[in-house]
């Protein structure tokens, strides 16, 4: 048993089935399968998210892999920083078409409509953020299993640029929380970024 107390609801028996009942059906919810508008509208709840994030690049030229460390920041409906504090400073911007890159003391801006194919990857996170399912289909093709609780949701270019360098794209996550982001390369290297929520 679940070790249910016996709450006197009118009457010790009845309390304790209509408690083990909502367990019951509070559990078998979780369960259940989710499925992508469903998940996509749990996402398009929050206006703004924060967390921090490890990233550990492991690619076939290096013996060990490349691990750098920072914040995420995403506001409705398309503002994305990545913010990158170890082991040296990076900040990287999309926001309304514009990309903006800060390193060495330089920023550099680039017009996202230049660049298809990393726009491409952004969308697979800020999309999946802002809960927006028309997009990550314009650019993936899209496979989610799982439940609401652990839920995986599995990418692959739809177009020859990106399809060419990169095999799948894998988010994992919790409810409106994402866990794990994942770049499969065809080349076998891979990129694992784990994420840590911090507040909304």
């Amino acid at each position: 048993m679940l070790g249910i107390p016996q709450f006197k609801l009118g009457g010790g028996t009845l309390g304790r089935a209509l408690l083990a009942a909502m367990i019951a059906v509070g559990l078998h919810a979780e369960e259940n399968p989710l499925d992508l508008p469903r998940l996509m509208q749990i996402m398009a709840g929050a206006e703004t998210r924060e967390a921090a994030f490890i990233e550990r690049k492991t690619m076939s030229l290096l013996a060990e892999p490349l691990v750098s460390s920072g914040i995420l920041r995403y506001r409705r409906p398309d503002y994305v920083e990545r913010m990158t504090t170890t082991p040296s400073q990076e900040r990287f911007v999309y926001d309304n078409g514009q990309i903006t890159i800060e390193a060495d003391g330089r920023e550099r801006k680039i017009q996202a409509k230049d660049q298809p194919s990393l726009v491409a990857l952004i969308e697979s996170i800020r999309a999946t953020l802002a809960g927006d399912e028309a997009s990550l289909r314009r650019h993936f093709e899209l496979r989610l299993t799982g439940t609401r609780v652990n839920w995986l949701l599995e990418m692959t270019p739809r177009h020859e640029t990106l399809g060419e360098r990169v095999a799948h794209i894998r988010v994992s996550g919790r409810d409106d929380q994402l866990r794990q982001f994942e770049i499969k390369e065809v080349s076998g290297d891979q990129t694992l970024m784990t994420i840590s929520p911090l507040r909304r």
